[in-house]
C-alpha cells in the first residue's frame, strides 16, 4: 500500500507548497475583518481551514513557523484597525495566540510527531549548509558563482567536515544565502531594498483612507511577505525567477497606484 508523506501539489517540494500558503493565508485571514458579505466571509473561512489542513500536511517546520509570525502581525495590524487600541490588541493577539498553540500542540499529531521526533538530520544539514555557501560567498563576493550554479561548484567550496556537498548536493536551504552564493552580495543587497520597499508600500496602504477592503487586504499581504521571508531562512526557492512572488509584487503596485488615484 501507498503511503503518502508530504503534500507537493503542483506547486513541486512540500517546503515551496508551504512558503506559497504562507503568503496566502495572512491575506485570507485580514479579509474576515474587511467589511464584506457573510457568504464570502464564510467562503474565506472554509478556503482557509482547508488551506491550513495542506499546510499541516506539507510537514514543512519553517512553512508552520512562519504562518504562525506572519498571521500574527496580520491580526495585530487589522485588531489594531478595527479597535483602534494597540494594547488591547496585542493582549487580544497574546490570548489567541497562546489557545491556538496549545491546542495544535496537543491535539495534531502529525505536528507532535515532526516537531519531537526524529528527522534523520535535515535540520543539522543546514549548519554545513550554510558553513558552505559561507565560503562560496568569501571567494566570489561581487557576481558570485552564476545563477543557478551553485550545486554544479560546491564541491570546490566545501570545507565542511561532513562533505555535506556530496553527502546532501543540493542549494543551501537559505534564500539569502543563495542569492549573494550565485550573484553577489550588490544583488542580495538590491534584492532586500526591493523587499523593504514593498513592505513600506503596504504599511503606507494600511494607514491610507483607501477602500477598507484595500486596507485589510494590504495588512494580508504585509504579514503574507513576512512569513515568507522568514520562510526562506531555512529554504531556498530561487526566488528571482518565482512567479508567485513577483505577481505579488505587481499587485501590491497596482494597489498602490489605485487608493493613490492613478488611473493612467
Amino acid at each position: 500500500m501507498l503511503a503518502i508523506s508530504r503534500v507537493g501539489g503542483t506547486v513541486g517540494h512540500p517546503n515551496e507548497l508551504a512558503a506559497y500558503i504562507g503568503m496566502i493565508l495572512p491575506i485570507n485571514l485580514a479579509l474576515l475583518f474587511a467589511p464584506l458579505d457573510r457568504r464570502y466571509k464564510l467562503l474565506l473561512i472554509l478556503i482557509g481551514l482547508m488551506s491550513f489542513g495542506i499546510l499541516i500536511l506539507t510537514y514543512s517546520r519553517g512553512g508552520w513557523l512562519s504562518v504562525i509570525i506572519g498571521g500574527a502581525v496580520t491580526m495585530y495590524c487589522c485588531l489594531a484597525q478595527l479597535t483602534r487600541r494597540k494594547i488591547t490588541s496585542f493582549i487580544l493577539l497574546a490570548g489567541f495566540l497562546a489557545i491556538f498553540l496549545f491546542a495544535t500542540l496537543v491535539f495534531v499529531t502529525p505536528i507532535q510527531k515532526r516537531l519531537f521526533e526524529d528527522d534523520y538530520g535535515a535540520a543539522r544539514s543546514r549548519i554545513p549548509m550554510s558553513l558552505l555557501a559561507s565560503n562560496m560567498i568569501a571567494h566570489n563576493p561581487w557576481l558570485g558563482v552564476g545563477l543557478g550554479n551553485y550545486t554544479d561548484v560546491s564541491s570546490y567550496y566545501d570545507l565542511t567536515r561532513e562533505g555535506i556537498s556530496y553527502t546532501f548536493n543540493l542549494p543551501v536551504h537559505n534564500e539569502y544565502l543563495l542569492i549573494a552564493s550565485e550573484l553577489g552580495l550588490p544583488a542580495l543587497s538590491i534584492f532586500l531594498f526591493l523587499m523593504v520597499v514593498v513592505l513600506i508600500l503596504l504599511i503606507r496602504l494600511g494607514r491610507s483612507r483607501a477602500d477598507p477592503v484595500i486596507v485589510y487586504t494590504a495588512y494580508g499581504l504585509f504579514g503574507g511577505f513576512i512569513a515568507w521571508g522568514i520562510h526562506q531562512l531555512f529554504e531556498y526557492q530561487h526566488v528571482m525567477m518565482s512567479v508567485q512572488v513577483w505577481s505579488l509584487v505587481g499587485l501590491i503596485l497596482a494597489m498602490s497606484r489605485t487608493a493613490k488615484g492613478d488611473t493612467s
